[in-house]
């Protein structure tokens, strides 16, 4: 019985916390881990964005590579800009990488939101 109540109770504090929604980029490995290391600055898309400012970095599901986070936010940077390369893709330059333990994300197609606790590296 006593159990009950107490997950019954700590159900009531997760629903409770405070959230913020945060924009995500899903991106393959190693190339995740090398942005929210700040290793990469430059990411190459087919498409460009006009958001401005905070990032998650999501690494893909596949293609799982031993020792990287898989299906996980990995950091957060900042997408400074965006440009045209001179081969028709899109330059998203990246800089603050900031990395973050790793957290369960069902990854996405282009950008996306993702709701996550209020912490101070997502404010």
């Amino acid at each position: 019985m006593m159990k009950g109540k107490q997950l019954e109770l700590l159900t009531e504090q997760e629903t409770t916390q405070p959230t913020v929604e945060v924009m995500a980029l899903s991106v393959k490995q190693p190339f995740a881990s090398q942005i929210a290391a700040g290793e990469k600055a430059i990411e190459y898309r087919s498409w460009g964005t006009a958001h401005r400012g905070d990032l998650l970095i999501v690494a893909t599901k596949q293609p799982h590579i031993d020792g990287l986070p898989s299906g996980e936010a990995v950091g957060i940077v900042n997408l400074t800009a965006c440009e045209r390369a001179g081969d028709g893709t899109w330059r998203w330059l990246l800089s603050d990488a900031r990395p973050v333990e790793p957290f369960s994300v069902k990854g996405q197609l282009g950008l996306y939101k993702v709701t996550v606790p209020a912490k101070p590296q997502f404010n």
